[in-house]
């Protein structure tokens, strides 16, 4: 009799036991759902990744942040020495990778992990080229600017410009920096290009002659095998064709390329001399609001928009989207833009939108590969993000 009592008071007592256990699980936060036999530390790998900055011995990447806190490893690969790159773990979206080599490609893959020590993802990869500065026998431009400034150096002043990128792979190029020093009584002129991400120089064909090679040219002269450039070039003075033992007149140095459809450079005077300089980079993209990395386009939008996510994928084959938030309602004027400042699409065009969230998109087809911008004009401001297209 007792053992019946015992059992109808287990048997009413079973719902007060089982209702909390099922109220817990279901409070507790989901994890993430891995597939049959996959670790659960394994995160998806960024959807996107790409290079923000270039410079002869360094890297920037970013890609797509994670929704959730994850880790990320990034590994590379020196591809023409077969040597890996030490691997780096961080916690954000971007890093910088030093101590590369000029003109070296390298492979850069960037898997996931919830967990500090992995398990990791598949990984997504991305090939990079250090920049450099190739000497060319000539630098000639389809169409030179004519309008000069005239600076006057001394030994040891420098200053800093960009030149705009081509994809033109010999001389004459489209667009260039065309410059010009008087020294020892005697006109140099010389161009620097870029293109594919390099520098080129060489002498313009403005000179006379006698003055190319027999009293002025450009070093390194010394190239390892295989080796195009280096990250600088410096123009040297000889009386005669004398390689080596002349008076260094100018350094130019390869400084960044930040994946915009431009590249840094600087140039330094070792000699006092009158130094005239042509050059057509100077848009209002280069401005301190330029978009150089993913962060900064969510950082510098206009005050009636709030970005939720830049362009992305990019660079991108068939499309890129932008997500967006008016915060009130006003006007909204979205256009894409080639390296030479042509209309090539006119993406969005609201002259009324609504508080609220909003998206577009930027179709790829018909787009040559090469570098794009993407203007965004509001009520109370404009941005502009810098786009790749790549098949």
């Amino acid at each position: 009799m007792m053992k019946k009592r015992t059992f109808r008071f287990l048997l009413l007592c079973l719902p007060a036991l089982v209702w909390p256990a099922a109220f817990f699980a279901h409070t507790v936060d989901p994890v993430p759902s891995v597939e049959t036999g996959q670790s659960v530390c394994v995160a998806p790998a960024p959807g996107w990744l790409t290079d923000v900055g270039v410079t002869p011995n360094s890297v920037s990447l970013a890609w797509e942040p994670n929704a959730y806190t994850i880790y990320y490893r990034v590994e590379g690969l020196d591809v023409g020495l077969g040597q890996a790159v030490p691997t780096n773990v961080v916690n954000t979206p971007s890093i910088t990778v030093n101590n590369l080599l000029p003109g070296h490609t390298y492979q850069f893959t960037v898997s996931a992990s919830y967990c500090p020590e992995g398990d990791w993802s598949e990984g997504i990869m991305v090939e990079i080229q250090t920049g450099i500065i190739v000497i060319d026998a000539i630098v000639e431009f389809q169409n030179p600017c004519n309008q000069f400034n005239m600076i006057t150096m001394n030994g040891g002043q420098s200053f800093n410009f960009c030149v705009r990128e081509t994809y033109s792979a010999n001389s004459p190029y489209p667009t260039g920096m065309l410059g010009k020093i008087n020294y020892a009584d005697k006109d140099y002129w010389f161009g620097l290009a870029v293109s594919n991400g390099n520098g080129r120089i060489g002498p313009n064909p403005l000179n006379q002659n006698q003055w190319i090679g027999n009293y002025f040219h450009f070093e390194p002269s010394n190239l390892g095998p295989g080796q195009q450039g280096a990250g600088y070039a410096q123009c040297v003075y000889t009386e005669g064709n004398t390689m080596g033992n002349g008076t260094p007149l100018f350094t130019v140095d390869y400084q960044n390329s930040t994946n915009v459809g431009y590249v840094d450079f600087s140039i330094t005077f070792h000699e006092s001399m009158d130094f005239r300089m042509c050059n057509t980079c100077s848009p209002p993209e280069r401005s301190d609001e330029s978009t150089d990395s993913p962060a900064s386009d969510l950082a510098s939008a206009p005050s009636d928009i709030t970005l939720l996510l830049p362009p992305s994928p990019n660079p991108f084959s068939e499309s890129a989207t932008l997500h967006y938030e008016r915060l009130k309602p006003g006007p909204t004027q979205l256009n894409l833009y080639d390296a030479m400042g042509r209309l090539v699409q006119a993406v969005s065009n609201e002259a009324h939108q609504d508080q609220g969230e909003y998206s577009a998109t930027i179709s790829g087809e018909g787009l040559p590969d090469g570098v794009y911008y993407l203007h965004m004009v509001t009520g109370e401001g404009k941005k502009v993000f810098p786009l790749i297209k790549r098949q």
